[in-house]
């Protein structure tokens, strides 16, 4: 996969590019039978350039 898109590339054409984040968590009791969960984002230019979920 990396071989063939090696001339690929993503071009942000908005200046100035503004790097916002964002995270949200969800977390409970220690004896609940649920699992708390989080997660959180990075945009530059109002596209995702990083992000994570966990539970």
């Amino acid at each position: 996969y990396l071989k063939g898109t090696v001339s690929l590339a993503i071009h942000y054409g908005s200046f100035p590019a503004v790097l916002e984040g964002y995270s949200d968590a969800s977390w409970i009791a220690k004896n609940s039978r649920s699992n708390g969960c989080s997660g959180y984002v990075f945009t530059l230019g109002g596209g995702a350039v990083s992000w994570k979920s966990a539970k």
